[in-house]
C-alpha cells in the first residue's frame, strides 16, 4: 500500500494528468513571479482553475463561457495580492512572502492539460527591492542571481518603465535599446551567460528603480534593484567636551534607523518606529555611556561631552520598506577649548574652520553666555548692537570674525555653533587680553609719562602744601607763647 501511494505521487508530479508537468521555481520574498499557462488565447468553453497547497485550494478560477474570474485572496493570507491575466489565465503573484511557497496546480477543464510549479520563496528581508548603494563615479553591476539561466529564454532590464537591455535566448541575440538608452550611452555591458548588467561611472541620473524580468515557459521572475548614490563620508570637526549632533536629514518615511560607530556590527544606537522604541547602546568598552541622544522624530544622533576616544567613524542604515540609505561620518574631537593671548589694542581673529559657508544652514557667534555677536541663516547677517564691539567686529566670508583694537572688556569665551543638514559643528575660544607688551607702543609710553609727571607733581603740590601747614601751625604757636610771657611781666612790673 506505501509503495502504490509513492507511485501515485510520482505519477501526480510527472505527468499521469494530461500534460502535467513538474516545474521548480526559486524567487526572492517581495518579488512578483507569473506563472504561464501556455496558452495563447483563452476560449468560450475554458474553465481555468489555479489551486494551492497540499489540500489544492482552489485561489482563482476563470469561466470564460460565464464571463467570470474569481480570486480567493484569502487563501494565502493577502488581499489584492493575485491577479489573472485575463488574455492567456496567467496566475500572478506580487509581493511574495515564504508563507507562499508551495505548490501550485494549473488546471484547464476542455483541454485535459494540467501543470504543478513547486514554488519557493527565499527571505532576504528587503521586501523583494536589493538596495545597492554607491558613490557617484563608481561602476555597479546587478546581478541576475539565477543558476540556470539556460532555463529562461528572455531577459529584461527595465529602467524607469523602458527596457534599456534584453537577451534573447530564442534568436540569440543581445540587443541595447539605444534609441531610449540616452543617460547609458556607453555605459551599459550585459554578461550574455548569466545576465547581469553592469553600469560604468553611474551618475545621479542613473539613479532609481531597475527591474529584472526573467522569462521561462513556464513562469516569468520579476526582481527590483534600487541604486542609491550616498555622499562621500562627511568630516566633523568638535572641541573636547562640547557636544556634537549628526543629521540623518530624513525628507521620507522610514522604519527603522541604526547608527554603527567604527564597524558596521558595533551598534551604539536605534529606533524602531512600529514600536516606537528608542535605544542607545554604551559600546563594548563602556566610552557612549550616558552621552547619546537619538531623536526618534529625525533620527538624528547627539553625542554630548565628547573626549577624543570618540573620534572615529560612523555608520547610519537608514531603512524603511523600499530601500536602505547609507550614510557615514568622521568626527574629530579636539582637545580642549582653544585658548587665545592677545595683546591689549591690537587685532585677534577667531577661525570658523570652514571654507565655504554657504553650505551650512546657520551661523552663530556669541560672546559668554547670552550675547549674540553675530548670524547668519542661510541668506542674511543680523550683527550685534552691543556698544563694546561697535566699530570693532569685522566679518570673514567663512565665518571667522576679527575684533580690531581689542580691549580688556572683550576677554572671555566666544561661542561658535555651525549648522548643516548633516551635522553641528561647535567651537569655543578663551581670548584672554593682557597689556604688559603693549607699553613697548609709543602712545602708550607719552601717555604713561605724563600720568607719571602729573602724579609726581600732584604728590610735590601736596607735600609743599602739608610742609606749609606745618610751617603756619609753629608759628601761630610761638606767637601765642610771646603774647603769654608779655602779658606776665606786665603784671609783675604793676606790683
Amino acid at each position: 500500500m506505501e509503495i502504490f501511494s509513492m507511485f501515485v505521487v510520482f505519477l501526480f508530479l510527472y505527468g499521469v494528468f494530461g500534460d502535467t508537468v513538474g516545474e521548480i521555481v526559486s524567487v526572492m520574498e517581495g518579488d512578483n513571479v507569473t506563472l504561464h499557462t501556455g496558452l495563447t488565447e483563452v476560449y468560450i468553453g475554458d474553465v481555468i482553475d489555479w489551486r494551492f497547497g497540499p489540500n489544492a485550494i482552489l485561489i482563482a478560477r476563470v469561466n470564460r463561457a460565464a464571463g467570470t474570474t474569481k480570486l480567493y485572496d484569502d487563501v494565502i493570507g493577502g488581499r489584492d495580492r493575485l491577479n489573472i491575466n485575463q488574455q492567456v489565465g496567467d496566475l500572478i503573484i506580487t509581493n511574495i512572502r515564504t508563507e507562499h511557497s508551495g505548490l501550485y496546480k494549473l488546471s484547464i477543464h476542455g483541454r485535459n492539460k494540467e501543470m504543478i510549479y513547486n514554488v519557493s520563496v527565499l527571505s532576504d528581508k528587503t521586501d523583494g527591492v536589493k538596495t545597492v548603494p554607491v558613490m557617484e563615479g563608481d561602476s555597479v553591476t546587478l546581478h541576475t542571481d539565477v543558476t540556470e539561466i539556460q532555463r529562461y529564454h528572455l531577459i529584461q532590464w527595465i529602467f524607469r518603465n523602458i527596457v534599456i537591455s534584453s537577451i534573447d535566448k530564442t534568436s540569440k541575440v543581445r540587443a541595447i535599446k539605444k534609441h531610449n538608452a540616452k543617460p547609458f550611452l556607453k555605459k551599459l555591458e550585459v554578461d550574455h551567460e548569466t545576465g547581469s548588467l553592469k553600469i560604468r561611472s553611474i551618475r545621479t541620473e542613473q539613479c532609481g528603480i531597475y527591474i529584472l524580468q526573467m522569462t521561462s515557459s513556464t513562469h516569468t521572475i520579476h526582481k527590483r534593484f534600487n541604486i542609491t548614490i550616498f555622499d562621500a563620508v562627511k568630516s566633523v570637526s568638535v572641541m573636547k567636551e562640547d557636544s556634537v549632533t549628526l543629521h540623518t536629514d530624513l525628507t521620507d518615511i522610514y522604519d527603522e534607523i541604526l547608527w554603527m560607530f567604527e564597524y558596521e556590527d558595533s551598534l551604539i544606537a536605534a529606533f524602531n518606529r512600529t514600536d516606537q522604541n528608542v535605544s542607545t547602546y554604551e559600546g563594548d568598552d563602556g566610552r557612549f555611556r550616558d552621552r547619546l541622544k537619538l531623536d526618534d522624530q529625525t533620527g538624528s544622533l547627539t553625542i554630548t561631552n565628547t573626549t577624543t576616544e570618540h573620534t572615529g567613524l560612523y555608520h547610519l542604515e537608514i531603512i524603511s520598506s523600499r530601500h536602505t540609505l547609507h550614510k557615514s561620518f568622521i568626527v574629530n574631537v579636539c582637545n580642549a577649548v582653544r585658548t587665545i593671548r592677545v595683546n591689549m589694542g591690537k587685532p585677534v581673529t577667531l577661525d570658523s574652520g570652514v571654507t565655504k559657508i554657504q553650505k551650512y544652514f546657520q551661523l552663530l557667534w556669541r560672546f559668554g553666555d547670552e550675547d549674540t555677536l553675530m548670524e547668519f541663516n542661510g541668506t542674511n547677517f543680523v550683527f550685534s548692537r552691543d556698544g563694546k564691539f561697535r566699530d570693532r567686529f569685522l566679518y570673514h566670508k567663512n565665518g571667522s570674525i576679527t575684533i580690531n583694537d581689542i580691549g580688556i572688556e572683550h576677554s572671555g569665551f566666544y561661542h561658535l555653533e555651525i549648522i548643516s543638514s548633516r551635522h553641528t559643528l561647535v567651537k569655543r575660544f578663551n581670548v584672554i587680553v593682557t597689556v604688559a607688551a603693549d607699553l613697548e607702543r609709543p602712545g602708550y609710553i607719552s601717555l604713561i609719562c605724563v600720568a607719571v609727571l602729573l602724579l609726581a607733581v600732584t604728590v610735590g603740590w601736596i607735600i609743599y602744601c602739608c610742609r606749609i601747614y606745618r610751617r603756619g601751625k609753629t608759628w601761630s604757636h610761638d606767637l601765642r607763647e610771646s603774647q603769654k610771657d608779655a602779658a606776665t611781666t606786665t603784671q609783675y612790673s604793676f606790683y
